[in-house]
Parts: structure tokens; sequence; C-alpha cells
């Protein structure tokens, strides 16, 4: 069994400060943002082992391209595992009570 690489977009990063920012510092839970933090980061991490383990999104066009998402405590992680190269590419991290199909429809995707 191979290991993937695991690569975060500019898109996803730019959305992991904002939640780990905005429960830190609007919030003013600290704590709880570096808990998730770390949380997140290893439910990505885990991604380079079998990231095939996670479902598909049920909807289309995202379906066809093969894009996955992970639950880890409230948020979604969208990415897509190319098996040619080995590599995971995690295009997204999204609150879990966001609408979810409008938040994939303005997610910049570059397959």
């Amino acid at each position: 069994m191979e290991e993937y690489t695991v690569a975060l977009t500019p898109q996803a990063e730019q959305q992991l400060r904002a939640i780990v920012h905005h429960i830190a510092h609007e919030l003013l839970e600290p704590e709880t943002a570096d808990a998730l933090l770390t949380a997140l980061e290893q439910a990505m991490a885990s991604l380079s082992l079998l990231p095939q383990r996670a479902p598909l999104v049920e909807e289309e066009p995202w379906h066809s391209q093969n894009i996955r998402k992970l639950l880890c405590r409230n948020f979604l992680t969208y990415f897509w595992p190319d098996p040619d190269s080995h590599r995971v590419q995690v295009l997204a991290v999204i609150y879990g009570r966001r609408d979810q199909l409008n938040q994939l429809r303005n997610l910049k995707m570059k397959l």
C-alpha cells in the first residue's frame, strides 16, 4: 500500500486560517481553536493512507470528478485523491451547517 502526499490548495489553507481565527478571536476560544486545528490537521494527514475510504460527494459534477469528503468534528474537508501521482489535494474545509452545495459551487477547482 503506497502512501499519498497530502497538500492543501491555497483556498483550503485560507479557509482553515479563517476558521481558526474566527474561533480564537471572535468567539474568544483560543484553546478550542487550537484543538480544532490539531484535529483537522490530523484528519487531513490520515488521508495519506487509503484516501478512498472517505465517501464520494453524491452530487454532480463533483461525484464524477472523484471529489470525496471527510467529516471531522463539525467540518467537512473536501479533497481529490489522484491515484496516478499518489497525491491528495485538499480543496476546501467548510463548516458543516453551511449550505454545502452552494459552497462547492463557489470553489475554484483545478484538478
